[in-house]
């Protein structure tokens, strides 16, 4: 097919583990009992992450959620607090390299955050330096999460795109699955240094 070879012109990011650097986990180990462990893989796909990604539970419930689930020993205020850190920095590694991108391609971002973590974003690690804030599509504001196709739909609408014209970079398969299956480019990377490479690559094909 034609449109296969048709050279994208936005760049879609996610965030977490794609630009920005996440910790261990939401709450620290020492919170959990012996033997106990929080599974990030089971969490990122469990009903309640995901309700809360779409902003249909707030903060605390969500924290009196997991403040039950958990049999944690600490007041709910105290599991948003911690919940809040989650996010560390924008990978050291990209700064630059979103500056230079932005001359080629238009930047933007779909990802499944929250009202925790996306204040952070502009006011902690300065996004819109990299992103234009209107072209950062948060799940909780548009109430649509990944892997849902009607996410990738909605931002393309929006950026009044054709699938053809989108590269996708996100780190988790199912995600990268759905935007290929509209017709988007798409990629899956993990962490600082193998995006940046990636990022480089596509600044060194327009040279």
């Amino acid at each position: 097919m034609t449109t296969s070879k048709r050279k994208a012109e936005v760049v879609l990011f996610d965030l977490g583990n794609v630009v920005v650097e996440l910790g261990a986990g939401p709450l620290p180990a020492h919170w959990l009992s012996a033997g106990q462990s929080f599974d990030l893989k089971q969490w990122f796909h469990s009903d309640v992450a995901l309700a809360f990604e779409r902003g249909e539970l707030s903060a605390l419930e969500l924290a009196e959620y997991l403040q039950r689930d958990l049999n944690l020993d600490v007041s709910p205020e105290l599991v948003v607090a911690e919940f809040r850190k989650w996010p560390l920095r924008i990978y050291p590694q990209l700064p630059a390299l979103l500056i230079k991108l932005r001359q080629c391609y238009q930047l933007a971002v779909l990802s499944n955050t929250n009202e925790l973590h996306y204040p952070r974003l502009f006011n902690e690690f300065d996004l819109d330096k990299y992103f234009d804030k209107e072209l950062v599509f948060a799940s909780h504001l548009i109430r649509l999460a990944k892997p849902d196709p009607e996410a990738f739909i909605y931002v393309l609408d929006q950026l009044q795109a054709e699938p053809e014209q989108v590269l996708f970079l996100d780190d988790m398969k199912e995600n990268v699955v759905t935007a290929r299956s509209l017709g988007m480019k798409a990629q899956q990377l993990k962490g600082g240094e193998e995006v940046a490479a990636y990022l480089n690559s596509l600044i060194s094909n327009q040279d």
